[in-house]
């Protein structure tokens, strides 16, 4: 008998376990641990502005980045981040950025209102509804439209009775007769595309001219939220765990296609 299977055959006797060796952990599995434990992956100023955080790489700083991810905020407070990260970005916006927009000819702080919005976008799907709920109602007060866009576009996704269908209803006209606030990102650079598609038109101009004028109304306004590093990274590495399309979380949360639940 080999000394293999007689060492199997003792140690079974005994009662004690067959001690195997340890698999080399590959990339692969360490990528996939990392995802799954929470971890961010970091991203730079071309995708999205840069944090304190996901510019240092040293391990007190992943230590700390673990504890700010694990951080529990509450849906007012979100929507509260969110709003300061709005201002932020179209504060960094000005007239040359927009002219340049084409749809595909991005300026850097042009790509960070997209990428902001599409991961804002995707991440929101995972909410409950009565947390986008709870949301809008505190988007509502700071009049920003553009997380009211969001909120709106993740609420179709669910699956609504008589009631939310009227409170959906009521955050759509919401958006038709907006005031001063915040204004869609999205319609706003789509209004720019459309411009500059049509230069020579004079009805594009004046389009293009109170795009700017709004821009500029957005930029004066300010917030008493005092965001800090902490609620900037969050939000940012949210946005870009969730900025390409669907992730399997949002898949498990989703189940209705958009656009299911037409308002009549």
């Amino acid at each position: 008998m080999k000394l293999e299977k007689m060492y199997k055959l003792f140690s079974t006797k005994l009662g004690k376990p067959i001690i195997k060796p340890k698999e080399k952990e590959t990339d692969e599995k360490k990528e996939e641990k990392k995802e799954q434990s929470g971890e961010y992956a970091p991203w730079n100023s071309n995708i999205l502005p840069e944090t304190a955080y996901s510019k240092d790489n040293s391990l007190k700083n992943q230590s700390e980045n673990d504890e700010i991810m694990k951080m529990s905020v509450g849906n007012k407070k979100m929507a509260n981040i969110l709003h300061a990260i709005d201002l932020e970005l179209i504060k960094k916006i000005d007239a040359s950025d927009l002219v340049s927009y084409d749809g595909t000819n991005c300026t850097q702080g042009v790509t960070h209102l997209i990428n902001a919005n599409r991961g804002t976008q995707n991440y929101l799907k995972t909410f409950e509804y009565k947390d986008l709920k709870k949301m809008a109602k505190e988007a509502e007060l700071l009049k920003n439209y553009n997380i009211i866009r969001m909120i709106v576009t993740s609420m179709e996704t669910k699956e609504l009775d008589h009631k939310k269908i009227t409170e959906l209803k009521f955050y759509r006209d919401l958006l038709e007769k907006q005031e001063r606030g915040v204004i869609p990102f999205e319609w706003m650079l789509k209004d720019c595309e459309d411009s500059n598609m049509n230069v020579e038109s004079a009805v594009a101009s004046i389009r293009f001219c109170r795009i700017v004028e709004k821009l500029n109304d957005m930029q004066e306004i300010e917030t008493i939220f005092p965001l800090k590093e902490k609620h900037r990274h969050f939000a940012y590495s949210k946005m870009h765990k969730f900025m390409e399309g669907e992730t399997e979380e949002t898949k498990k949360r989703v189940t209705v296609k958009e656009s299911l639940y037409l308002v009549i």
